[in-house]
């Protein structure tokens, strides 16, 4: 036979090698079949297409060392051609894998990374193989195996639908292997795989990582409305990490001090106001009232937000001081602040924090036991809010359905003004 690398075992020898694995499904076994040894699961490990590995098998057939059947796949109702090694096939195996001992190849290292050293696994591709291992592990989700070239010395896991299946710590460990100029390029590779997409965050990833901070910095500014609709660890890890200029630092802050409110981490951006406050004045102040307001200090927080909304108003300061006049118990006061709001803000306001005034109303409408117009504002607030705050407020109208007390997301974790009596 004559193996000394990688590419002198041919496609039927790794039919025979990937087959020789499920020694616990049977010969004629009908039910609990695995994908792995259908057409379609076996072109995917060896990397070859279906008719392909229809050919090969149909070969190996006739050479009596494969035998085929009709089983029922795990999850599945309808029956599919499925394959199994036969004895003539096994002791072929035997000889292959000698073969391969002698050349210091295993089986794992031959056909997928999912049980293979990823250190051995490195050594034994091609460069070429190794630039396409590189960037199927360098992305962070499963991607269709069709969007990256062919590989000749190792074969890319993938699931049933055609898409990468690599565990993230195997990725990572492959990785380690590479030069830091070979993960640049493919990050870099990564991150315009990502253009056009509705997830910026991971072409941000992609962009720090790969050293592209000026396009890094552009996206976290164009996409400020989508970050601060999702916020989270990864997102102001990524903040951290990027390298910005001038021109794009205020912007940054700001994004981050926005997030880090949202998360409760109030220490976090109370450190990262000082900076703020030398590029924008104004969003210092309402990042100040945001704080404020959580710790309960009430008169402050509406000193911040008066001072932000007299540099120029807009609906979060407004909304900040309507609440803080909520809780010294001024609801009339409260209430035109809230309405003139909605009317300035009627159809022409389309931001991340246009819930935030059917909250106020809702909290208004609580307070003067309206139970029904508490409700409807709060299904409004619902509809309109980001993600990360819809949770709330479904539990806030599950309590008013039951009668229980009623919890208001906004910057704190009870309500303790008087509402509906139950």
């Amino acid at each position: 036979m004559g193996i000394s690398k990688f590419e002198d075992v041919c496609v039927k020898d790794r039919i025979l090698l990937h087959l020789s694995r499920f020694k616990n499904t049977e010969i004629g076994q009908e039910y609990n079949v695995p994908f792995d040894i259908t057409q379609d699961g076996i072109g995917m490990v060896v990397g070859i297409s279906r008719a392909h590995a229809s050919l090969s098998l149909k070969q190996l057939i006739d050479k009596g060392m494969v035998v085929c059947w009709q089983a029922h796949m795990k999850g599945q109702k309808g029956k599919r051609l499925v394959y199994g090694i036969a004895s003539n096939g096994a002791e072929k195996v035997q000889e292959i894998e000698k073969e391969l001992a002698k050349a210091g190849i295993t089986t794992e290292a031959l056909l997928d990374m999912k049980n293979c050293n990823p250190e051995v696994k490195w050594n034994s591709l091609s460069e070429e193989d190794r630039d396409t291992f590189g960037k199927a592990c360098t992305i962070r989700v499963a991607i269709p195996r069709s969007e990256l070239p062919d590989t000749r010395t190792g074969i890319i896991p993938t699931d049933m639908n055609g898409k990468t299946c690599i565990q993230r710590y195997t990725a990572e460990a492959f990785l380690k292997n590479a030069t830091e100029e070979q993960r640049r390029n493919w990050h870099s590779w990564a991150a315009d795989w990502w253009i056009g997409s509705d997830d910026p965050q991971e072409r941000l990833y992609h962009l720090i990582a790969a050293g592209r901070n000026l396009e890094a910095c552009r996206l976290a500014v164009r996409c400020s409305f989508i970050f601060l609709s999702n916020p989270n660890e990864d997102t102001l890890s990524l903040l951290e990490q990027l390298k910005t200029n001038e021109k794009f630092e205020g912007d940054i802050l700001w994004i981050r001090c926005e997030a880090a409110v949202a998360m409760r981490r109030f220490e976090y951006a109370k450190k990262l106001c000082d900076r703020l406050g030398q590029y924008d004045e104004k969003r210092k102040s309402t990042v100040l009232a945001q704080i404020a307001f959580a710790n309960k200090e009430y008169k402050k927080a509406y000193q911040y937000a008066e001072m932000a909304d007299s540099m120029m108003p807009d609906l979060l300061s407004s909304v900040i001081m309507a609440h803080c006049f909520l809780r010294l118990g001024n609801v009339e006061t409260a209430e035109e602040i809230v309405k003139e709001l909605y009317m300035s803000t009627k159809g022409t306001y389309h931001g991340y924090d246009v819930d935030l005034i059917f909250e106020l109303k809702a909290k208004i409408a609580y307070i003067r036991n309206d139970r029904k117009g508490c409700m409807a504002e709060l299904t409004k607030a619902w509809q309109t809010a980001p993600p990360f705050r819809k949770a709330a407020y479904q539990i806030a109208m599950d309590a008013l359905e039951c009668g229980k007390e009623v919890i208001f997301p906004f910057l704190e974790n009870s309500v303790s003004l008087k509402g509906i009596d139950v």
